[in-house]
């Protein structure tokens, strides 16, 4: 009796309290309490059938010989035949219901509907987890195979099904709802999937338990309110003083959770008109998630996200960075704003897919360019041939059509199973670990071309494999520092000091090369030292280009901890805050420059960052129409191969290239 006192006091707490922070009707509170005494009443009878269980099969281990004297022939049950879909007709799709039969039993039917029916559905979002882990689950009195993680969300949306017989609701995801083994369906459900998720009452986002899940939304709850009456510094502050505690280790497994970087959520959530998270048992709205995304990707806020293990610390800086994605399409969809597919793909490089070619057709239902969606998506089509149609398409496009080349190239580590794609097709299964120059969350104003534009007659000319452009040879690269590996993401302590010895080196080899190889001043009139850290930085920073010169201090910090003794590195925080404050504020703004590229130094003696595969050797060239210069490889003459973007100090702005001059054909293969 205590423990179903305590029960309605907690119900009562949970009543007050969604009133006062979800401002929550009464009834929606009450609702709330109602399903959590349903939870207990189902966890006691389920109790109940669990010992009875027990006594069952000791009465039939003690009386089971003396029934096998008796030579009584018990009939065995046939198993039921496997589920089989039926054929769907144009237009249509399936709804999965949850019927409620008896008290506590429930069962699932499948239902062929027309995707304008009126009957209200929730579309579940979630991560399909391990497709080897399988569960049986029984589909219209039919047996039916699924993942662990399809079979956990229905039994928790069944635990939503009022308690009266013939209480019934609707959901619809996709490992059910569609033929996973009919091509040609999925193909066609494929491109009503916008219609699907826009037309739902709600978009569930299932993201299932974990430990101390519940203690996630309670926690970030709590950082709203207090961020609404503190400002970013002292939440900060308030912050740090207990995120040791288990609460928030699961808010960094929250925001580490791979869901976040599935490609086809971005449509999910982008086009619904409502969306609700689950965690654990809790829910939150998507709202309050996205301002979480948003917070805790401020260098202020982010290293209380430490507190988890190092794999997790290692997710969390992708998983926010692709929530704000997320989020920035989402509002681009609300508004009916136009989105390209080039802009699509721009933004979503670094996004997960199981097949590779749901790189492709997760962004097709997004945006605004007029597609033939029947025409675009083909299961059967190889990927290889789907990354080169697209890429062809995007360069027939009259906006940016260049901007596709900042994602390809063959300076960037690639998936050997499509080696044989031509270096000018982005890979979008294995995107360079790295932020484009010219595109993405915040595109870098550059115009390297000048004002010359691309030949477009000319650009797609070529046999498919190929394409012409004209460009000029600006340089030739001559040095090249070891490859910039270092991050300081998810590392441990011992980690943290290989990350100080190498970055130390690294920086040593700049030095070194810029020592001998770069005149001072510099080709801007710059002094050399200025020229290296701006070259770092990508002469740019969130506040725009030019980078401010306040960033040379940040600089010098950055430098002094380098080379500063390991253990004045491991010193503590508050004895060097301002040091440790400027230098991490350099490290920020470089993070898109320097991640993935490598320092180097052309035969005259411009500073730059190129692809880790660049060869001394290589040309650097300007293509016309092109807001990027680029890494080329001569194959044969006349026959050239993209190596990748890249960047060089004194040459992003047109000062390299000669209107008057006539410019040389480049076919790239």
């Amino acid at each position: 009796m205590g423990v179903f006192t305590r029960f309605c006091y907690g119900c009562a707490a949970q009543v007050i309290a969604e009133k006062l922070i979800a401002d929550r009707s009464p009834w929606e509170c009450l609702h709330t309490a109602y399903w959590n005494l349903y939870s207990l009443i189902s966890a006691a009878i389920a109790h109940t059938l669990m010992y009875s269980s027990f006594f069952l099969s000791a009465c039939i281990r003690f009386a089971g010989p003396w029934f096998a004297s008796l030579n009584i022939e018990i009939p065995v049950p046939k198993p039921k035949p496997w589920y089989t879909y039926e054929k769907l007709k144009e237009g249509e799709i399936r709804l999965l219901g949850i019927h409620r039969n008896y008290l506590f039993w429930v069962s699932y039917n499948i239902y062929a509907v027309p995707i304008n029916h009126g009957i209200p559905y929730e579309a579940i979002s979630y991560a399909w987890g391990d497709r080897s882990d399988v569960e049986e689950v029984t589909l219209n009195n039919r047996r039916f195979a699924t993942t662990r993680t399809v079979g956990d969300i229905l039994r928790r949306r069944s635990k939503l099904i009022g308690l009266w017989p013939g209480n019934m609701r609707f959901v619809w995801l996709d490992y059910i709802c569609i033929n996973q083994e009919d091509i040609d369906e999925r193909n066609y459900q494929v491109t009503l999937m916008r219609q699907i998720y826009q037309r739902a009452s709600r978009v569930m986002v299932c993201l299932g338990d974990g430990p101390d899940a519940s203690k996630a939304g309670w926690l970030l709850l709590k950082i709203y309110a207090l961020s609404t009456v503190n400002t970013l510094e002292e939440l900060s502050n308030r912050c740090a003083l207990d995120k040791n505690t288990p609460s928030w280790q699961a808010l960094s497994r929250f925001f580490a959770h791979p869901w976040f970087s599935r490609v086809w959520v971005i449509q999910e959530v982008a086009v619904a008109s409502k969306v609700w998270v689950t965690y654990g048992g809790g829910l939150l709205d998507w709202e309050l998630v996205l301002w979480g995304i948003c917070t805790f990707s401020r260098p202020e806020m982010a290293s209380h996200l430490s507190t988890a293990t190092a794999e997790v610390r290692r997710n969390i800086p992708l998983t926010l960075q692709q929530g704000v994605i997320v989020g920035i399409i989402r509002n681009k969809i609300q508004r009916k704003d136009k989105l390209s597919l080039r802009e699509a793909i721009t933004l979503c490089t670094g996004f997960q897919a199981t097949d590779p070619r749901d790189k492709i057709y997760a962004l097709l239902g997004l945006v605004t360019d007029d597609l033939d969606l029947r025409a675009w998506v083909d299961y059967r089509k190889p990927t290889e041939q789907l990354y080169l149609e697209t890429a062809r398409f995007l360069l027939s496009q009259e906006e940016s059509p260049l901007q596709i080349l900042n994602y390809a190239g063959t300076g960037y580590p690639w998936n050997p199973e499509f080696a044989s794609l031509p270096s000018w097709v982005p890979d979008l299964s294995c995107p360079p670990n790295t932020s484009s120059l010219d595109g993405g969350i915040q595109p870098f104003p550059y115009k390297a071309c000048g004002r010359l534009q691309h030949d477009a007659q000319l650009l797609l000319s070529a046999p498919p494999g190929q394409i012409r452009l004209r460009g000029s040879q600006a340089d030739e690269i001559a040095f090249l520092a070891q490859n910039n590996n270092f991050s300081l993401n998810g590392a441990t302590d011992a980690e943290m000091q290989t990350f100080f010895q190498d970055r130390a080196l690294w920086l040593k080899n700049c030095l070194s090369l810029i020592q001998d190889h770069v005149p001072d001043p510099y080709h801007t009139l710059q002094p050399r030292a200025e020229a290296f850290w701006r070259t770092l930085l990508g002469d740019r920073t969130v506040e725009g280009r030019p980078a401010p010169a306040e960033y040379a201090d940040c600089y010098a910090a950055m430098e002094e901890l380098t080379f500063s003794p390991p253990d004045e590195q491991r010193t503590s925080f508050t004895s060097q805050r301002a040091l440790i404050l400027k230098s991490l504020r350099f490290q920020g703004q470089t993070a898109a420059s320097i991640r993935g590229r490598r320092f180097a130094v052309t035969r005259r003696g411009f500073m730059g960052l190129v692809p880790p595969g660049t060869e001394a050797g290589d040309v650097i060239c300007v293509f016309a129409g092109a807001n990027t210069p680029f890494v080329v490889r001569q194959l044969e003459k006349g026959w050239w191969e993209l190596v990748g973007e890249c960047y060089f100090l004194g040459i992003m702005d047109g000062e390299m290239v000669d209107p008057v001059a006539e410019m040389e054909v480049f076919t790239l293969c």
